[in-house]
């Protein structure tokens, strides 16, 4: 937000309110449209940014409830620590699968094996 209450994408404090609002009618829908979600979470970023700073988990989750969501929360956790999650877990898993196989093979031979 800025100094004067409004955010620096053009949204106000009512236009956030009505985001905020479809938000969650939009998370209570039995089928729900996660494009609206992904544009109210990009028209609400700024705010959510300080809210997040100065509100618990639960604030949050209770306030934007399309954290809630797998996907919502990884662009989210992607933005907000500027970081590529997916990348991150992908090259993790390299290294999980060699350190797996390297104890599988330990395990099956045994140390008196070789």
């Amino acid at each position: 937000m800025t100094v004067d209450g409004t955010s620096t994408l053009g949204e106000d404090a009512i236009s956030l309110g009505c985001h905020r609002e479809k938000m969650h009618a939009e998370c209570h829908k039995k089928h729900l449209n996660l494009s609206i979600l992904q544009d109210i979470m990009a028209r609400t970023r700024v705010e959510r940014t300080v809210y997040l700073e100065n509100h618990s988990t639960m604030e949050t989750l209770d306030e934007y409830p399309a954290l809630r969501f797998p996907v919502i929360l990884l662009a989210e956790t992607n933005h907000q620590l500027d970081v590529d999650v997916d990348r991150s877990i992908m090259s993790g898993m390299g290294i999980v699968a060699r350190k797996i196989i390297e104890e599988c093979q330990r395990q099956a031979w045994g140390p008196g094996s070789l």
